[in-house]
């Protein structure tokens, strides 16, 4: 029940960072430096810790992939919010 009211604030949050990831940081040039910062990764840090893993797994795949989609990337973004999701839910079931 907690995580249907927190759905609107989650995927308020996922929108904003993926705006940010794709209209302001993927567009930044530091000059010879071919540095870009990913703060989608904090989507996937922010979500409480309730949230089911297939839940998550299933969300980092499509948030992957839509990153990947702007920054033609080819699977790049997708399979490592995969992999971080995954890394995830087993360090908390770790912790817990």
């Amino acid at each position: 029940m907690k995580m249907i009211r927190l759905l609107p604030k989650i995927l308020i949050q996922a929108f904003v960072l993926l705006l940010l990831q794709v209209a302001v940081v993927n567009n930044i040039n530091l000059g010879t430096l071919n540095i870009t910062p990913h703060f989608y990764v904090l989507f996937f840090l922010l979500l409480p810790f309730e949230t089911p893993a297939w839940i998550m797994l299933f969300i980092g795949f499509f948030f992957g992939l839509s990153i990947d989609l702007f920054s033609d990337t080819n699977g790049l973004h997708a399979a490592s919010s995969v992999v971080l999701v995954f890394v995830r839910a087993i360090v908390l079931k770790g912790l817990a």
